[in-house]
This record gives C-alpha cells, structure tokens and sequence, in this order.
C-alpha cells in the first residue's frame, strides 16, 4: 500500500531505473533492453509456472533524453506457449493477432486479408451487418455484380482509396481506407539539392549519377551583335573591310563617276569612290603595244584602241598574178 497526501494532482511515484554498467559507473541503455517485466504465475501442481507477462523494453534510436519504449502484453495459451500478444509502440500504435467481442461475436483479422465485424456493426453511420472485405479493385466501375450482402471491396482508384460495401442492393461507399502518410523518401540518385526556377541538370564527369545544377545562357533574339554574350572575336582585318551597313560608306564626298568603285580607305576606314589602277582588283590588264594607245587607262568602262601609225615611205608588195579580164583591185589610199 502506497499511501500520499499533497495538495498537487501528483499520484504516488513508482519508478523502475534500468542502465547498462554500474552503478558507480553506469553506461547507455540500447534499443531492445527490458526496463520492466511483470510475471503472473501460478502453481500447476508440481510447480510454479508463468501465466501472463507485462514488459517495457526500449526500441529504436536512443539518444540524450530520449529512450523510446513499448509496452508489450504476453501470454500462455492453452497449448502452454508462452509469446507476446499485443503490443503499443513507441508511437502509439496498437498491434495485436485477434480482436474478439466479449459477448462472443467475433472480429477477426486474418492472414488472408478477411475483416469480420459483429452482425448489426455500423460503419460511417451504415448499418451494413456483417462486413466481409474480400480483395481490391481497380476502380469503383470495377465492383463485381451479383454480391452478397455486407461484401466489401476496397477501390485502389481514384486516390485515396475507398471502401465499397454491396448493401443487398447497391454499392456503398463508405469511405477512405488508408493508413497515415508516410515521411517523405530522399532524393533519387543524381539529383542534388537546391536549384532554382529555369535551371537544368547536367553532368560534372562521366561519374554516374554526378550532376549539378546549371543555368543556361541567355539567347538573344534581337539588337546587336555586339550586345550578344559569348560571341566569338571577328578579327580586325575582317570587321572593319566589311560592307554590311551604310555607315561603312562615305557618303560625304561627291557621288562617284562613270567607271569608279568603291575604294577602301585605311586612313577614314571606309569605303569611298575612286579609280582602280588597271589590273587591280581582278580587272584584265590591258597593254599597248607599238604606235597603240588606249583610253582610258584604269581599265574600266569602255576601252578604246587608237592606231597612230602612218604610211610614209613604205611600199606594199602584191607579187605578180594574171589580171582577170575585167577584174578590178582597189586598195584605198594610205
């Protein structure tokens, strides 16, 4: 007998102390030691013998201030073995073989899946009688016809899954039938943390799995060159030769004249009319030869061949041929 008398709600304190060690030196309980253990035993005739047990024994991840535990409830059954038959977990969890209505009607929950509960249970405020849960099903349209009364499916789609029960003439749905959300699993193989809105995973090595997250380069639509990124350097004897604007022409002088081009100036840096030497810029040279003169001598426009030369003191020699009756040789005058 425990007896106490306080003005607090406090009860009378029993604890059980369980450490590992000494007690001058003691040391870390681990997952699975028994804190406590309550035997019920009894006398068989020749001996004492263990009825029903009641222990605390710790699980999981023990740390500072924190030593989980469960409760566990054992018996003997009539076949005299002696094994645990309902446990709380840590987290609350109630885990036991069979649940029986003590008036005698059972509610069993079998190996094959099978959940019978008492005649005239209700369950979401159904009266449905006996309930027995036969399987799964695609979808609710997948329900067979032709059921028996208090048949129950559970409907795997849409999610979260539903209980459907066939009631004597109907389907009834009764409901969600699902366990708490898990936590959340880690992340897949190769995809590390962190990242942000339009970025994308890319390798860092032939590694397997290795990948980082990588921010594309702007692509630019419109404007100019010179505004893009990353572009490659045009060599200065290129850009600058290049006619791809009017700004590369010098329109300031006076308009060009009949066989000019347009001419590269390296002092202004543009293009400006001017006259092409005579086989310059792949234009066919052309020579004058003896008492020859050519006009005009840059080697465009039209070109003009004049004969300076005279017949002063020459003679022309037609050799000695029979003149045909009234044939007539007229050479000109030169």
């Amino acid at each position: 007998m425990f007896k106490q008398h306080h003005a607090t709600a406090d009860a009378v304190g029993v604890n059980f102390y369980r450490g590992r060690g000494t007690g001058a030196a003691p040391t870390a309980t681990v997952s699975g030691d028994d804190i406590i253990d309550f035997g019920f035993l009894g006398y068989d005739g020749t001996a004492i013998s263990a009825s029903a047990g009641i222990s605390v024994i710790t699980t999981g991840t023990i740390s500072t201030g924190i030593i989980p535990a469960k409760f566990q409830f054992s018996t003997r059954n009539q076949a005299g073995v002696f094994t645990a038959r309902v446990e709380i977990s840590a987290e609350g969890v109630l885990q036991c073989n069979t649940i029986a209505n003590l008036s005698g009607s059972d509610i069993t929950f079998s190996p094959s899946g099978v959940v019978r509960l008492p005649v005239g249970s209700t369950v979401g405020g159904v009266l449905i009688g006996s309930i027995i849960i036969k399987g799964t099903v695609a979808t609710s349209a997948s329900l067979p016809g032709g059921a028996a009364t208090g048949d129950a499916y559970v409907a795997l789609s849409p999610t979260p899954t539903k209980l459907w029960t066939w009631n004597g003439s109907a389907w009834v749905d009764l409901g969600t039938f699902q366990g708490p959300a898990g936590s959340n699993g880690t992340n897949g193989q190769g995809v590390p943390t962190g990242g942000t809105v339009g970025q994308v995973l890319s390798k860092i090595d032939s590694s397997n799995y290795n990948t980082q997250w990588t921010t594309l380069s702007t692509v630019a639509t419109s404007g100019a060159y010179a505004d893009l990124s990353g572009t490659p350097s045009i060599p200065a004897a290129y850009a600058s030769t290049s006619i791809d604007a009017l700004s590369d022409v010098d329109t300031t002088t006076s308009a060009p004249t009949n066989g000019q081009a347009l001419v590269w100036n390296s002092a202004t840096s543009l293009w400006e009319p001017g006259t092409v030497s005579s086989g310059a810029g792949g234009v066919s040279k052309i020579i004058a030869g003896t008492n020859i003169s050519i006009s005009p001598t840059n080697g465009l426009g039209e070109v003009t061949i004049n004969s300076t030369a005279s017949g002063g003191g020459g003679s022309l020699d037609f050799g000695t041929f029979a003149s045909p009756s009234g044939f007539t040789l007229d050479l000109g005058s030169f």
